[in-house]
């Protein structure tokens, strides 16, 4: 999922890699709204994020389970892969 507003996420599994600019998450880039909820999920695909070292502001929202959480919960979630910062 790229974007999630108050959205329930629930027993997913991610198993393919990820590249991503921003927002890189192994189940959703970009989680909002205080009832979005993301649980027993799994994710066992790499996670990239491509950026300019000379912009290193360009460089964040990374995760195993979720880019940025804004609002909402995570519960019982797992990464089982690796996380790259690619430059």
């Amino acid at each position: 999922v790229g974007y999630a507003n108050n959205t329930v996420i629930s027993n997913c599994i991610n198993e393919s890699s990820i590249n991503a600019c921003r927002y890189g998450g192994g189940i959703a880039g970009y989680v909002t709204g205080n009832d979005s909820v993301i649980e027993e999920c799994i994710n066992k695909g790499s996670i990239s994020i491509t950026g300019n070292i000379n912009k290193p502001e360009e460089l964040y929202n990374l995760g195993g389970i979720v880019g940025e959480l804004n609002a909402g919960t995570i519960r019982n979630c797992y990464n089982d892969n690796f996380l790259f910062i690619c430059l």
